[in-house]
């Protein structure tokens, strides 16, 4: 059974789909090719999906893959290699202060090539949705640029 699970969701993050902040909308543009497999995502999205947080430390703690407040060019994001590389929650991106770490200090905490574009693209959107929650990060700037 394992298996059957760990093949139709592996497009997805595997579980991951599930401890996302998935919406149910977003859910039903995975398209994934069993019905019950998609099914059960959309039912457990319905269930699971907030849009509001208490406060910056309860959103900073969300995974950041399959989270429907995390969007890159209007699609929530799975970036396998982030994944694989330790990367889940937005915590993860963020230093002690819970400022977003600089891709210079992202690429030494975290051994994988990635692009700074991609980066930017990540950390842009978080800090779009901390601004949207009504809810701030330490020491940012309205809106900072990403910082190499």
């Amino acid at each position: 059974m394992k298996c059957f699970f760990d093949f139709h969701l592996s497009t997805v993050g595997g579980k991951l789909v599930f401890l996302g902040n998935l919406a149910p909308k977003d859910a039903r543009k995975l398209s994934m090719k069993d019905d019950f497999i998609q099914e059960l995502i959309e039912l457990w999205t319905g269930l699971n999906y907030r849009d509001s947080f208490a406060s910056q430390a309860n959103f900073t703690a969300q995974h950041i893959w399959n989270n429907s407040m995390i969007r890159i060019a209007d699609k929530t994001v799975f970036y396998r290699h982030w994944a694989n590389a330790g990367v889940m929650k937005i915590n993860d991106i963020m230093a002690s202060d819970l400022r977003i770490v600089s891709y210079s200090s992202f690429k030494d905490n975290f051994s994988f090539p990635v692009s700074f574009l991609e980066f930017c693209s990540v950390t842009s959107d978080i800090r779009s949705a901390t601004k949207s929650l009504k809810l701030t990060l330490p020491a940012e700037k309205k809106f900072s640029k990403c910082s190499a």
